[in-house]
């Protein structure tokens, strides 16, 4: 489960208004597989699970990264973003950039 927050400030200042300051967060719950293993489990099933959960927590880490990355790349296209006529035009731009980082 992942969830993108952004905190946006705007300043306007002579007939614009621009992105002041842009904070991403990026919230992750990572739910991995779960086995119960049994007390006269086979060594081969042992070695089996314990190789296939360690890549299964190695590739969830690896989204997680992804996910992180993407926040950083949408922070900073939010602060690189132009002036705007106003404040409306402004919050309007960020949803664009917003909806385009992260589709």
């Amino acid at each position: 489960q992942m969830a993108f927050t952004t905190r946006i400030s705007y300043a306007s200042q002579s007939g614009s208004c621009r992105i002041a300051d842009a904070v991403v967060t990026v919230k992750v719950k990572v739910i991995l597989p779960e086995w119960r293993r049994p007390r006269k489990a086979d060594a081969d099933v042992r070695l089996f699970w314990d190789t296939l959960s360690a890549d299964i927590k190695r590739h969830e880490d690896r989204h997680v990264e992804i996910a992180k990355n993407h926040g950083r790349a949408l922070e900073d296209a939010l602060k690189a973003t132009h002036p705007q006529k106003d404040c409306n035009a402004a919050k309007a731009k960020a949803a664009e950039i917003t909806a385009a980082e992260l589709a």
